[in-house]
């Protein structure tokens, strides 16, 4: 749990952000209504310092975003991104652009659009949770925050009477992005210097004798095919005259965002007496189909959503068990309640859960990954028109691990927000989150609207 005894050391990072708010002040008296675009400060106090990165226990980001969208009778246009300034440095992207396309649309007995660009269709129905969404590459941040982006091409969608269909094209693979950043000390040994990265294995045991062991992280050497990887999605729905319910059917092909690590390892003699373990990385993408399922149903007091995926990656003869990927089948639940009463809590719970077939295991390395089977819970409460509080969580079926983020949000103006809130993770020492767990945060953020 976090050390609050830990806190005032950390009075100086988060005034950071209340210097940024101090010098946006006086022009936010003359602000008008606009959310087109946002920049602001992030500051994170953890309770642990990143021993792998200076001995750091803070982390802040100036970010800038926007969410612009322009329509007439037939032309639109969307642009949604963000980008980051972090210090200290430990992501390996700072920024990401989850749509950015041109289109045309026209309405008549049946309504017509087209987009050409970055594009992110409606799809599933939570972001970090829906597994519609998780088939489009993803920009992870941290365990607390991935956001998806869409694919680069072509999306054409007709909608008639009570039936939509749509179809995704697309020429260009851009695989997923963000996470921890890797680097190469002075040593030459490999290392992350993010708090966000799995541990590596630095050491074998060969014959009862330790080995050391040396890693190589390489780059595809022919990025053009990479690069040049078509995908094509299909989803049909079906909904009633007042979009009460809306049943949706998909299938989609193409490269799997997130590569496979194909691993060459060989034992070195040094210096004649004594030895090292010499292991080279080699990131490579497979394709894969997927067939999805979605149910959306609006009724007084509550909305229903459902979604289920089934993945059939691409697995090659010759490939090695390690790299096989087994197939998965994976599914979310939510039920969310709605009302009119302008202060009482909204609640959304679920469970997601994903089975997997014939999972391969490996006998050697057990490295903490992700619970298949989770609790969801959100909590919103709009106290009054300038102040909301939220609580969400994730937690696993078996209690074992969990994450929480809690926050206060402030509207102090129309284009000014300051927010602040505490992130709590737990688990045992074998699992995802528990690896974690000793970087609970405190934050503080001021973002302006202009």
């Amino acid at each position: 749990m976090f050390k609050l005894k830990r806190v005032g050391k950390h009075v100086k990072q988060l005034g950071m952000t209340a210097f940024f708010v101090f010098m946006l002040w006086p022009g936010l008296i003359q602000a008008e209504q606009s959310s087109k675009f946002m920049m602001g400060n992030e500051t994170f106090a953890y309770a642990a310092a990143n021993e792998n990165n200076q001995g750091q226990s803070f982390e802040t980001r100036l970010f800038v975003s926007t969410d612009l969208a322009y329509e007439n009778n037939h032309i639109t246009g969307e642009l949604q991104g963000e980008g980051w300034l972090i210090y200290p440095i430990e992501n390996s992207v700072w920024g990401h652009i989850s749509n950015a396309n041109v289109g045309y649309q026209y309405r008549g007995k049946a309504d017509y659009f087209f987009k050409v660009g970055r594009v992110l269709p409606e799809w599933g129905s939570f972001n970090r949770y829906s597994p519609i969404q998780k088939l489009f590459p993803q920009f992870y941040v941290d365990p607390f925050e991935t956001k998806t982006d869409g694919w680069v091409g072509g999306y054409a969608h007709i909608q008639e009477n009570l039936v939509d269909l749509e179809v995704m094209l697309s020429p260009i693979f851009i695989p997923s992005f963000g996470g921890p950043t890797y680097d190469y000390r002075g040593d030459g040994s490999f290392y992350s210097p993010s708090r966000w990265a799995l541990p590596f294995y630095y050491q074998a045991t060969i014959a009862e004798a330790p080995v050391p062991l040396k890693y190589t992280l390489h780059y595809p050497e022919d990025i053009m095919d990479i690069l040049f990887r078509p995908s094509g999605a299909v989803r049909l729905s079906l909904r009633d005259f007042f979009d009460g319910y809306k049943i949706s059917a998909l299938v989609m092909h193409g490269p799997d965002p997130m590569p496979r690590l194909r691993i060459q390892s060989r034992l070195d003699i040094i210096q004649e007496k004594s030895f090292e373990g010499d292991i080279h990385l080699f990131p490579e993408f497979y394709n894969q189909t997927a067939y999805g399922f979605e149910f959306r149903a609006k009724r007084h007091g509550f909305d229903l959503y459902f979604e289920s995926v089934y993945r059939v990656p691409e697995n090659q003869e010759d490939m090695e068990e390690y790299m096989v990927k087994s197939q998965e089948w994976n599914h979310v639940f939510a039920i969310q309640t709605k009302h009119d009463h302008p202060y009482w809590p909204q609640t959304l719970l679920g469970i997601s859960s994903t089975y997997q077939f014939d999972p391969y295991k490996d006998p050697y390395f057990k490295l903490p990954a992700p619970s298949l089977h989770n609790f969801l819970s959100r909590l919103e409460w709009k106290i009054n028109p300038q102040v909301d509080v939220y609580q969400s969580a994730e937690w696993s079926v078996n209690l074992d691990q969990a994450i929480f983020r809690n926050g206060l949000n402030l509207n102090i103006l129309p284009k000014f927000q300051v927010s602040g809130g505490l992130d709590v993770i737990m688990g045992t020492n074998a699992t995802y989150f528990g690896y974690f767990r000793q970087h609970d945060r405190l934050w503080l953020k001021g973002t302006y609207a202009f």
